[in-house]
């Protein structure tokens, strides 16, 4: 049986596509194009405006805000392996997540009603513009009402603040074949399901994020390790792959290359998302008879995902801000175990007890993040 506990840091940045890192934010500005169904008043002042200078109406802006997330998460997961067989075992794991989003929200740019109205005072006897002119100097300054009216009225979106929310991650279920029987190395063999049991994604809500992908996965692993004749070192590594299944969702279609986070548009899609290869290596360090101190470097890389519907340009934008996912990061880990004491007979139960830290350092269209891990293993 195990119980697997994992904190991350606050997560406020991401690894970019250039492998650059870049703090979690996104802006957003209230111009003409997305005030235009709020309220009558400012309908009225954007369509006449409209009507009299195309110009002056395109650079019409009530000013920019800057949305800045922060998240982290706690899952807990609890597992069983059973031995079917000496070599074969059964095992499964369901995770349960806690996520938590706080956002702030900063004002970048101000409005430009007195410039928009001071171009349409210039064009002289044009009565309609001076009309325009003096109902844009009327124009309230845009505040946090605004802006989630624009999130809600415009975009579609529930209305942005922080977020929490706990529910259950996706359920494995695998089956571990021992192809060897060595006195100091062994190889084994992996395959199994993912089931899609996860809080997905809500495509009206910015500040949330996913604990399952949506969708099941198959995948494979094979791996090995080997002792020195020494007993004190020991090194292990595995391969895996993921494939992943493709699925029908409702999700947000990108409209701006440079606002690519909101989006009015909507529709339902096949998604398959890339397929996943992941390269684990771990050097051991058998310190002491109940303690192991264990390095190790993690790789992984996601292929892009792929969209279909009617839409072709919504399918090329969705697919152009999915590209592949790289993660590396290293680990570091203390290990405590009663086995030896209990196959002495000195200790009543085996049992073993990680304490872990996993650092990434490099990336590509991945969150950046530190998390610490805790793990109960117990035998019978």
């Amino acid at each position: 049986m195990v119980y697997h506990l994992t904190k991350t840091d606050t997560v406020n940045s991401e690894y970019t596509s250039n492998k650059s890192e870049s703090q979690y934010h996104f802006s957003l500005p209230l111009d003409s194009s997305n005030l235009a169904n709020l309220s009558e008043s400012t309908q009225s002042v954007l369509e006449y405006l409209k009507n009299i200078s195309q110009e002056a109406y395109e650079k019409f802006t009530f000013g920019e805000y800057q949305i800045d997330g922060k998240a982290n998460a706690t899952v807990q997961a609890f597992g069983l392996g059973w031995g079917l067989t000496n070599e074969t075992t059964f095992y499964g794991y369901l995770p349960l997540y806690r996520g938590q989003v706080n956002i702030d929200i900063v004002r970048t740019k101000q409005n430009n009603h007195a410039e928009v109205a001071n171009a349409l005072q210039a064009q002289g006897n044009n009565s309609a513009a001076q009309a325009v002119a003096n109902l844009a100097q009327q124009l309230p300054d845009a505040n946090g009402e605004l802006l989630q009216s624009v999130i809600v009225n415009y975009f579609g979106y529930k209305p942005i603040g922080n977020w929490q929310a706990q529910d259950l991650g996706d359920l494995e279920l695998g089956i571990i074949h021992r192809l060897t029987n060595w006195n100091r190395a062994g190889l084994a063999v992996t395959t199994g399901v993912t089931l899609p049991t996860g809080r997905e994604d809500d495509p009206d809500l910015i500040q949330d994020f996913a604990f399952g992908d949506g969708q099941a996965d198959v995948f494979g692993e094979f791996g090995g390790g080997y002792t020195l004749p020494s007993y004190w070192v020991s090194f292990d590594s595995f391969f895996r792959y993921t494939h992943q299944m493709a699925a029908t969702k409702t999700l947000r279609v990108p409209e701006n290359v440079n606002y690519p986070q909101v989006s009015s548009q909507k529709g339902t899609f096949k998604e398959k998302l890339g397929n996943k290869y992941e390269w684990n290596m771990f050097a051991t360090y058998h310190a002491l008879d109940w303690m192991e101190l264990q390095v190790g470097h993690l790789y992984s890389v996601t292929g892009a995902s792929t969209y279909e519907s009617n839409d072709e340009r919504a399918n090329r934008a969705l697919e152009e801000t999915n590209p592949m996912i790289v993660m590396q990061s290293w680990r570091a880990a203390i290990n405590l175990t009663t086995i030896n004491s209990f196959k002495r007979g000195d200790f009543w139960v085996p049992l073993n007890l990680t304490l872990a830290t996993q650092q990434m350092y490099s990336g590509q269209n991945t969150p950046n993040y530190s998390r610490y891990d805790l793990e109960l293993r117990i035998f019978f």
